[in-house]
């Protein structure tokens, strides 16, 4: 009975460690494995001298689509939406749930110019017709990960403010001139 129990804890420990590691709604990585993997790939990318870029995407107007279809639905819709991008997607880039409503997506050893053309094309694969939202950083080499996570968060701030239904890349730190962004309407 005893070796019974321990292996039933053990079982539930895997499956906590595993829930943990998982977006419960998307089944994306969580936003504790993107907190873990930022720098853990920030890191990688400074040994082997691969670029890096970073996206942060919003679904645009979400909440209204909350209102019309409910919580359940939103739940769905987000499921197949993360489903949709993932196809998007090399097997190594990582695409994560980073709040309620916007997903992290961390791309080694991808240059700025592909990034843009990978997330347009991941913004528009999003399903129902509906649009999104998106920041583009590349990583300086330099700049902590809280920094290029804080351009990317300034970059979809940017393409929200212009209308949404946009890509904005942030090119160069915050501290630049601001013509230092470029935004690309889908």
């Amino acid at each position: 009975m005893r070796n019974y129990i321990g292996r039933l804890k053990l079982q539930q420990e895997d499956q906590l460690e595993a829930l943990s590691h998982s977006d419960a709604v998307t089944g994306v990585a969580s936003r504790l494995t993107w907190d873990a993997e930022v720098p853990r790939e920030l890191s990688r990318s400074s040994r082997d001298g691969s670029p890096m870029c970073l996206a942060l995407v919003e679904i645009d107007d979400m909440k209204t689509y909350i209102s019309e279809n409910g919580a359940e639905g939103a739940r769905r819709f987000l499921k197949a939406a993360t489903a949709k991008w993932v196809e998007c997607l090399r097997a190594s880039d990582l695409l994560a749930r980073y709040t309620r409503d916007d997903f992290g997506i961390l791309l080694p050893g991808c240059d700025i110019n592909k990034a843009r053309t990978v997330i347009n094309r991941l913004c528009a694969a999003t399903p129902e017709g509906r649009t999104c939202s998106a920041g583009v950083t590349h990583w300086d080499k330099s700049e902590s990960a809280y920094n290029l996570v804080e351009r990317a968060e300034h970059a979809l701030k940017q393409a929200q403010d212009a209308g949404r239904n946009r890509v904005v890349v942030m090119e160069a730190p915050l501290t630049a001139p601001s013509d230092a962004s470029s935004s690309t309407q889908l």
